[in-house]
């Protein structure tokens, strides 16, 4: 009976860590390149995994009078929110600027957090439509691949958009 005891505490301590790795707050670094320049480098270099989070790309940020304008947002939501705090901690001036620099999913995934901020979400037409039709199954594939540590990222495609960028 004892060893049964043991077994079950032993599991239920396994899905607890499982549980408690996934809802960790994940905590950004935002490192100055230049006067009112930014950037949120990830130290992974691949695949989205469990111990990355799925952060595998680099986001950066400018400081302007007006306010702030963000260069990708990560590959989810959570990872998004977390760019957030980065960017808080350096100013308090208002997000109000997206540009996705491509329709790779590890860009831009974390758009929805900087919508939520009323962010204006900016891209090149052609990564717009590639958003549009591919996002879901990218959520799902970065999800799947990091074993929920994404969580469950909303889409939210950039309505700015032109053929390119000047």
């Amino acid at each position: 009976m004892l060893n049964r005891t043991k077994s079950g505490l032993m599991i239920v301590g396994l899905f607890c860590t499982h549980v408690n790795a996934q809802s960790q707050s994940l905590e950004l670094e935002a490192v100055s390149v230049s006067k009112n320049v930014y950037s949120v480098t990830s130290p992974f270099y691949g695949r989205p995994t469990v111990e990355n989070k799925g952060w595998n790309s680099n986001s950066h940020f400018i400081v302007t009078t007006q306010g702030v304008l963000v260069f990708d947002t990560g590959s989810s939501e959570h990872i998004g929110n977390a760019i957030i705090a980065a960017v808080k901690r350096v100013t308090e001036q208002p997000i109000r600027w997206v540009v996705n620099s491509h329709s790779h999913a590890d860009h831009w995934l974390g758009n929805a957090a900087f919508a939520k901020l009323g962010a204006e979400l900016i891209s090149t037409s052609l990564s717009a439509e590639t958003m549009k039709s591919d996002g879901s199954v990218d959520v799902k594939a970065f999800f799947n691949m990091t074993k929920g540590a994404t969580g469950e990222s909303t889409l939210a495609i950039p309505t700015s958009t032109s053929p390119y960028f000047w």
